[in-house]
């Protein structure tokens, strides 16, 4: 399909037309607010639906906020559906964290999850319904946490000190002691878990999920139901599919709300052109979602009523991919402009326009600043291309036309991600690079389209099944007719190998939290010193893996089943009368939380300045550079110079590399040696990226490879550490790609960062083709570039006014630098900047 593309069309449309170039402004300017419609209108329905099923609950808690929050139309736009009743509007729900909302409450200062520095304004009056809301849920939630007790009963207090804001062995939301505890006891309620726009829903229509749900409750009760083992599991799929209907129902008059709000509008529209668009808005809201789009604009607006509903529902979620829009998007274009209803300029206007609505949605965030894995991103992705079952190549016009709106809008959201194929026009490589350089934030990411796939198969999915995959959250992915489940419950490679050095003991907390594995200052061998973080690695591994099942279970058991989660994939969860995220996806990898790890760049670089300097050139002895990282190098300045000088992945050098393959190998090992109980299988591994580096890095002490204590670690799986990589991209590249280390994980990324002058020439551009079409040849699995230059981002800290709209690539998305944290900034910065391809 490729082929038939017109490059010269697609260079040619304007995606910031006049209108939409007012609407980005608008937004600019707007000052964010705090919105307290939808955390009200909760707290009355649950009030209201006292003693109800809790399935039923939850559903009428949608329909609540679905048929009273304020609706918004601004003047120009093309499609509907506003998260909030302002431009910039914050939502959050109280009943999920009342006491973090009090903080802010009290403090003045609202954070919000899309900048790391900014504060949020709020009415008066808004702010004292907000308190009183948030009064009431702290008095009526749960008193004590439910996880917390089922954890300690069966694995005693002690493991609380290695969580993630205690000792820090266990990182990431899902393993932190004190959460932001709320009615559902979990640190947020995600309505179902990770929620993406529905392809099957959006062609077949609501009204046919309706259907299918009062049809099984019908044949419930004439037939009686052999997927129900006894009277509760019988009931609460009777109620979670009425729960279903409700949902499906409440977001079919959402939608009909703003087709009501677009004809009066119309009604009163002086201008010819505008009233024919808000007749086009009525006609399509009227339509969608309750039945299939009947052309590319309904499909358009179908997309955002999807993706803004998941959001209203709980504003908790981690995340709302896109999905794989090219392909839900093209027979639609491909029709249409067969018929002369579009051309490519029309679909690049409407596609704008749905940028613009997706980066409207802010929410407020209340995770301390030091645990947000994401800071400045909400992670609505998108995915393009890839290849089908038969083993066709899948871009399209809309593919084209995805990326050059991306480039030309030039907002930080949503990411896109490219599943790349051997059969990837190479002319679509060049187009996504180009759009890259002049988005110069690190869009789009590429994936390895077969990898992907491979993975699935070899987990037992049929081929129709594997092959339908898509990006979700900072690194993860997952079917279509499975939700991930997250990648939160996470392993410090580095703060083992800390544990490992000091037999078992935490320097920070004055602990010993792991066994006693020796002395290391009086190892005489490399090998004790790799044996001893082994050992410590296998200590653990169990512990976190019990952890994950009780915490997780036991949050979900508690927490509401979705029936919005239900109806988008309704072929699983409808016969099975439970949601994909409890077990109603058809395979049992829909109901694992993945087992995370992070640090091995890290590792590998100290374990091999240990062997150098240590045992094969003796210019060091274990006691004096173990001594040295105690002090954090203080009077050990010449030790640390060696350290930094010792080899380092990343520059295609053996005597570092084959450590980094050691440890790529083993760790995997280790961490699949036991199956995940909710499955029977071997755990999903997960390597995290985001700024998660910057969190552990506070945690960490000095390392053997020449870090400070406390400062940032590696800022991804296969990323070259800061400023190491010194011999040029290509044995980075090699280094990363030496086996299959990305089979058994997903999220194993690699960033890297050239100059804007290093890219300026189409020959340039073809060279970094050729090396991502290395990358996956070699059976690498994500790669993604910054493009700017050094004295930019060091300009954007020192006067960030100069630089509201610089992007940079964090770690699985891009946010506005100015958004992000110091710390993080600083090492973004420090990358390693390729002056070459």
């Amino acid at each position: 399909m490729s082929n038939t593309v017109d490059r010269n069309e697609i260079k040619a449309v304007r995606v910031l037309t006049p209108r939409l170039q007012a609407l980005k402004a608008e937004w600019e300017a707007a000052a964010p607010q705090v919105y307290v419609d939808d955390t009200l209108l909760f707290t009355q329905s649950w009030k209201e639906t006292e003693g109800l099923p809790v399935d039923i609950r939850w559903a009428k808690a949608l329909e609540k906020r679905l048929l009273e929050c304020p609706l918004l139309l601004r003047d120009g736009e093309l499609i509907a559906g506003s998260l909030t009743k302002f431009i910039r509007g914050n939502g959050t729900l109280c009943a999920m964290k009342p006491r973090e909302i009090m903080k802010m409450v009290e403090s003045g200062k609202f954070d919000r999850k899309t900048s790391d520095i900014s504060s949020t304004n709020i009415d008066p009056d808004d702010l004292d319904a907000l308190k009183a809301d948030a009064e009431y849920w702290i008095e009526h939630m749960p008193k004590v946490s439910s996880v917390n007790k089922s954890v300690e009963l069966e694995m005693g207090p002690g493991v609380f000190d290695l969580l993630f804001d205690r000792g820090m062995v266990f990182e990431g939301r899902g393993v932190r002691y004190e959460m932001d505890r709320g009615l559902f006891q979990n640190y947020s309620a995600y309505g179902g878990g990770v929620a993406q726009v529905s392809v099957k829903c959006v062609e077949n229509g609501l009204n046919y999920v309706i259907g299918l749900c009062e049809k099984e409750r019908e044949r419930m009760m004439a037939e009686g139901d052999e997927n129900s083992h006894g009277t509760a599991q019988f009931l609460r799929k009777y109620w979670l599919l009425k729960a279903t209907v409700i949902s499906c129902e409440a977001f079919i008059a959402y939608a009909r709300r703003h087709a009501a709000l677009a004809r009066e509008m119309a009604d009163s529209e002086a201008r010819p052109e505008r009233r024919r668009e808000l007749l086009r808005i009525a006609d399509a809201c009227e339509r969608v979602p309750a039945e299939p789009p009947r052309d590319f604009f309904e499909a358009v607006q179908c997309v955002r009523l999807y993706h803004l509903v998941c959001w209203k529902e709980s504003s908790d979620r981690p995340e709302v991919p896109v999905g794989r829009l090219d392909q839900l998007l093209y027979p639609y274009y491909k029709a249409d402009k067969a018929a002369g209803k579009i051309t490519a300029q029309d679909a690049a206007e409407l596609l704008g326009a749905l940028w613009l609505k997706i980066r409207e949605c802010e929410n407020l965030v209340t995770i301390p600043r030091e645990q947000r894995a994401a800071p400045g991103s909400l992670l609505p992705n998108i995915t393009l291309c890839g290849t089908d079952a038969d083993g066709s190549e899948l871009t399209n016009e809309v593919s084209w036309l995805v990326l050059e709106a991306m480039a030309q809008i030039k907002l930080s959201e949503p990411a896109i991600y490219i599943r790349y194929s051997e059969k990837t026009p190479p002319e679509f490589i060049i187009h996504a690079l180009e759009c890259n350089r002049e988005f110069g934030g690190g869009n789009p990411a590429f994936l390895s389209d077969a990898l992907g796939t491979k993975r699935y198969l070899d987990r037992g999915v049929p081929l129709e099944d594997a092959c339908n995959w898509n990006a979700s959250g900072c690194l993860g992915y997952h079917l279509d007719s499975l939700e991930h489940m997250g990648g939160g419950h996470n392993i410090s490679q580095l703060k083992v190998f800390e544990l490992a050095m000091n037999d078992g003991f935490d320097p920070r907390t004055q602990k010993q939290l792991g066994p006693h594995t020796g002395d290391a200052r009086e190892f005489t061998a490399f090998e004790q010193v790799i044996g001893a973080y082994y050992k410590q690695l296998e200590y653990f591994t169990p512990i976190l893996r019990k952890f994950k099942l009780l915490s997780w279970s036991t949050e979900i058991a508690e927490g509401p089943m979705s029936g919005l989660r239900v109806a988008m994939q309704y072929e699983d969860c409808i016969p099975a009368g439970i949601a994909s995220r409890e077990g109603g996806a058809r395979y049992p990898e829909g109901r694992a939380c993945w087992l995370g790890s992070r640090g091995l760049v890290d590792l590998a670089d100290s374990l091999a300045a240990v062997k150098k300097l240590v045992f094969t050139d003796k210019k060091a002895t274990m006691r004096e550079l173990l001594d040295a990282c105690a002090r954090n190098w203080e009077n050990a300045e010449t030790l640390r110079r060696l350290c930094l000088a010792a080899p380092k992945y990343g520059n295609d050098d053996d005597f570092a590399d084959e450590i980094y393959d050691e440890l790529s190998l083993r760790v995997p090992e280790i961490m699949q040696a036991e199956v995940d109980p909710l499955t029977g299988k071997k755990p999903l591994l997960f390597i995290g990226a985001a700024a998660g580096h910057v969190g552990i890095g506070s945690a960490i002490g000095a390392l053997p490879n020449g870090r400070e204590a406390g400062s940032p670690t590696c800022d991804a799986a296969c990323s070259v550490s800061p400023g190491m990589d010194t011999n040029g991209p290509t044995a980075a590249i090699n280094s990363a790609t030496n086996d299959g280390y990305a089979y058994p994980y997903a999220g194993y990324a690699m960033n890297m960062k050239f100059s804007k002058s290093v890219l300026n020439t189409p020959e340039k551009l073809e060279k970094l083709g050729w090396l991502i079409k290395a990358f996956m040849k070699r059976n690498g699995w994500h790669v993604q570039f910054n493009i700017h230059s050094r004295e930019e981002l060091l300009d954007a800290r020192e006067h960030p006014e100069n630089h509201k709209n610089l992007l940079v690539r964090v770690g699985g998305y891009s946010a506005y630098f100015i958004d992000l944290p110091p710390g993080l900034q600083a090492e973004i910065v420090n990358r390693t900047m390729h002056e070459m391809v």
